[in-house]
């Protein structure tokens, strides 16, 4: 199983506005310091390297896999927000499209989830690596402020540390028992 983006989310989850104001920062003179930092305190939480292993604001993304699973395909980076296309390259060689109606989308529990429809099963695929593209948007919805309060609060915070201490600290950001409580809650941990 491999990811790759295919749409970048549209808008920080947290904006320039909110984070000057959270350093009480009022010149705009260091706005590309203050955006600078936005990006690295978001790229550290968001997306399938960063430590909540979800996605924030609306993104796309191509699961790509060597065959369709035996039952239901559990999609990574939640909340899944809906599944845009899958394709697959047929037994000949082909590349086809999986009709909508051939396959169950359920959004409920804690990660998305991807099943045969009633009465269906996966078609078979040829036997190669990338065989099966799952397309797929996840994330809490279009803008920064459909992000959950608690994950802003900890963003904002990782900005404050990262424009209060801009000289090295060591080969990794300093811990900060504040964020990751506020963070706690949110990690998708392995199945």
């Amino acid at each position: 199983m491999r990811l790759k983006p295919a749409t970048a989310p549209a808008a920080q989850p947290v904006t320039l506005g909110e984070a000057k104001a959270h350093l009480r920062v009022t010149a705009a003179d260091e706005d590309a310091l203050i955006t600078a930092l936005i990006a690295a305190a978001v790229e550290h939480v968001d997306g399938p390297s960063g430590t909540l292993g979800r996605a924030l604001v609306e993104q796309e993304w191509d699961l790509l896999l060597d065959a369709f699973p035996c039952s239901e395909l559990e999609l990574p980076l939640p909340p899944l927000r809906s599944v845009t296309s899958i394709t697959y390259v047929d037994e000949r060689g082909a590349t086809q499209v999986l009709a909508p109606d051939a396959y169950d989308v359920d959004v409920s529990g804690p990660r998305g989830v991807v099943l045969p429809a009633y009465g269906k099963t996966w078609p078979r695929t040829r036997a190669q690596r990338n065989a099966v593209t799952v397309r797929f948007k996840a994330g809490y919805g279009t803008t920064g402020a459909s992000v959950p309060a608690a994950i802003r609060a900890a963003i904002l915070l990782l900005v404050g540390d990262l424009y209060a201490n801009r000289e090295a600290q060591g080969d990794t950001l300093a811990r900060n028992a504040t964020v990751d409580a506020l963070l706690f809650p949110y990690r998708v941990l392995a199945p």
